[in-house]
């Protein structure tokens, strides 16, 4: 039996969350094949649903609630690409305390509240 899949949720699907959707699905069998890390892109989070016309978001479950990353069990990793320091870091604070990983490129949030 395989790895346990490591279950990727992403809020903020914009110009860098779109961008990360993308590479993801290009890079998806390097990372499972060549590196072994079963990662699986579970769900993509984004106010505007127009959005995901344009990615390649696969099987991921799709919503307009970060939330649902948040309740989402099977989500190990949780990829904040919302922006902004106020609710960005709510939802990052709020998946640490659920036993989330969290990645983020938002330098304003670890900036004002990194430590």
């Amino acid at each position: 039996m395989g790895a346990k899949e490591i279950g990727i949720g992403l809020v903020g699907a914009g110009v860098v969350g779109g961008g990360v959707v993308k590479v993801f699905r290009e890079q998806e069998a390097f990372f499972r094949d060549k590196l072994g890390l079963p990662l699986h892109l579970a769900r993509v989070v984004d106010k505007d649903r127009g959005r995901f016309d344009s990615l390649p978001t696969g099987d991921a479950l799709l919503s307009s609630s970060a939330d649902d990353v948040l309740g989402d069990g099977a989500i190990d990793i949780a990829v904040e690409l919302i922006g902004g320091t106020g609710y960005a870091r709510e939802f990052v604070l709020e998946a640490l305390r659920r036993g989330k990983h969290v990645v983020t490129a938002n330098k304003a949030l670890l900036a004002r509240h990194g430590p």
